[in-house]
């Protein structure tokens, strides 16, 4: 069985008690992140949960709900419903940035030492290198 559209760890609430997904009309949009709470599911023993009370996106109240709820951070990270601002570019990011620039070089939009400026500096995340 596949996974349902939309975003499946973005929850609402409305009065605490029914939940709802977020749908995919919240692609692309900014919001802060208005309170982290962590707790432990059963004892103490068991790793932490997280999850993220995000506020009201891009200044206006989600339908009835002020608040959006993350209810499994890691799942809406690792899937990509969540990017976080200061995250490190993956290697496909990086890849896809350089055939950019490569384009924009060839089209006279960027200088072949810019050009080979962000090669050198996207060098370590393509090919999995530590800087030196």
């Amino acid at each position: 069985m596949s996974r349902p559209a939309g975003f499946t760890s973005v929850l609402a609430t409305m009065n605490g008690d029914a939940q709802f997904m977020a749908d995919n009309s919240l692609k692309n949009t900014s919001v802060i992140v208005q309170e982290i709470k962590t707790y432990h599911r059963g004892s103490k023993k068991k790793p932490l949960y997280v999850v993220m009370v995000l506020g009201e996106i891009n200044g206006r109240a989600f339908g009835a709900n002020k608040y959006l709820s993350v209810m499994d951070t890691e799942l809406a990270i690792e899937s990509g419903e969540i990017l976080l601002k200061n995250r490190k570019m993956t290697r496909e990011e990086a890849i896809e940035k350089l055939k950019e620039a490569k384009e924009l070089m060839e089209i006279d939009m960027m200088s072949k030492d810019e050009f080979e400026e962000l090669k050198k500096e996207l060098a370590p995340i393509i090919t999995n290198k530590k800087e030196d």
